[in-house]
């Protein structure tokens, strides 16, 4: 078999029975969790700041995901749809899409694992235990838009190692509306993400006119979305909660008696004494009220469910405000700043598993749970949950990962091989960055997004590294 066939799985009768297995292992993990009680919860639409309304998503639905500042709005339209079709059985219908995300990140990983070199049978091995890995089993059953990221970045590889093939117009309008999904699903996208990989394959391919061409309609839609939100909100970006962000990893970190001075001061405003995401109540006199604009979604202070309503218009420049302080503690005491990132970097390190809304789902499986942790990241007792390998797995990809997507920029052949892990590292190191860097509270949810291209990573170099081995002692 030559070798594009090999990594795009062209030729299909050498991977039938690694597919079998991975697919098996699939429907057999999936069994064994319903038969010891895990079910898929659904309790998150009604009680989490991020979604809205499901009162509107149903009844108005465009109305309300046009008018959404506080996230991009795929995933909220996805729900709406859901409400709208499936009134009755809004639950069982979503958990039948995440059970099929769950099968294509199977045989996704697979592929992605055979396109990027690691072999047919390191690659079902691998894939296999991320299908079984509790993460998957946990955030399959739960309703959050974490677990379809995760499925999406195994997709995204896999179309980076299509497109490097023959640099074909279609396969990299793929790649890069995959990418626009992401941004359209998740806050922790953003434009310069974009924007790093397609340049990062401009420079490896040598091919700069042909990738600009494939992204042009993407890079578009990016914009178009920046451009709603900054004529409707002012907020030139997909999500209004960059100052809310700061806040939890600067005025919340801070000592209260530090803030309630510099307050005093005249140095911070006193939206710095109240705790980021409160109830619009707590803001009453800090902020200017806002006439009403008779778009439900922007002026209801609380959803229909007595959750608090994130999305009303007053929180936009509440985040402004929260933005200003943050920015200007950091330069008063960076000491601050540089704790939460390491706090920050410290949840990044604890297993996904490790999240509360999540037990009911993990404690079903614990036994499991714990032996992977063990096995895969090193968790050991008294050391705050961390699982000592995850920063060891982060650290690889931002320091042997950088200086190989390095070389390949030097070298400027990419191929599907180089392509794909080109795209993935870059993807990982820039997601670490922003979420170590802006954001504190509930990291080791976060990074579920990059668990399964961590680890395809983390193998990836292992395998480069004895074949290296190998190839020194021959000599």
């Amino acid at each position: 078999m030559n070798d594009r066939g090999e990594r795009t799985l062209g030729a299909t009768s050498g991977h039938r029975v690694p597919l079998l297995i991975v697919i098996g292992a699939f429907v057999v993990s999936r069994a064994a969790i319903y038969a010891l009680g895990v079910r898929f919860d659904a309790s998150p639409l009604y009680t989490f700041l991020q979604f809205a309304d499901p009162e509107l998503l149903h009844h108005r639905l465009l109305e309300t995901v046009w008018y959404l500042h506080i996230q991009p709005p795929l995933y909220n339209l996805f729900l709406g749809v859901f409400l709208k079709s499936f009134p009755n059985h809004f639950a069982g219908a979503v958990h039948v899409v995440y059970l099929g995300l769950g099968l294509a990140a199977a045989v996704g990983n697979y592929i992605l694992c055979v396109g990027i070199g690691l072999g047919r049978r390191i690659a079902t091995a691998l894939s296999v235990l991320l299908t079984i890995a509790p993460f998957t089993l946990v955030y399959e059953n739960w309703l959050y838009y974490e677990y379809p990221m995760m499925v999406l970045l195994v997709l995204i590889g896999i179309a980076a190692v299509r497109y490097a093939g023959e640099w074909r117009f279609r396969d990299g309008l793929v790649l890069f509306m995959l990418m626009t999904i992401a941004v359209y699903t998740r806050q922790v996208f953003q434009l310069p993400w974009v924007i790093l990989v397609v340049a990062l394959l401009a420079l490896a391919s040598r091919r700069p006119k042909t990738v600009l061409k494939a992204a042009a309609i993407p890079l578009l839609l990016v914009l178009l979305l920046y451009a709603k939100n900054a004529v409707l909100f002012g907020v030139p970006s997909t999500s209004s909660w960059f100052g809310m962000n700061m806040a939890r990893i600067t005025l919340n970190v801070a000592p209260k008696s530090e803030v309630e001075r510099l307050v005093k001061e005249g140095k911070l405003s006193r939206v710095a004494l109240v705790t980021p995401l409160s109830p619009l109540s707590s803001y009453r006199g800090l902020v200017p009220p806002q006439k009403p604009t008779g778009i439900p979604v922007l002026d209801r202070p609380l959803k229909s469910t007595g959750a608090v309503n994130l999305n009303a218009k007053p929180f936009i420049e509440i985040s402004r405000r929260y933005a200003t302080d943050s920015l200007k503690l950091v330069r008063a005491d960076p000491k601050v700043y540089a704790k939460g990132i390491a706090m920050a970097s410290g949840k990044l390190s604890v297993p996904a598993t490790d999240y509360s809304y999540v037990y009911p789902e993990r404690d079903e499986i614990r036994w499991w749970d714990r032996a992977f942790n063990f096995a895969v990241y090193f968790r050991l007792p008294g050391l705050h949950g961390i699982g000592c390998f995850l920063p060891l797995m982060y650290l690889g990809v931002c320091t042997f990962g950088v200086r190989y997507v390095v070389r390949i920029l030097r070298a400027g052949t990419a191929g599907p091989r180089e392509a794909g892990l080109l795209v993935l590292i870059a993807t990982v190191v820039y997601f670490l960055a922003v979420a170590a860097l802006l954001d504190y509270g509930e990291n080791q949810r976060v990074h579920l997004i990059i668990d399964d291209v961590l680890l395809v990573l983390v193998a990836a170099g292992l395998h480069d590294w004895a074949r290296a081995r190998r190839l020194r002692r021959a000599v």
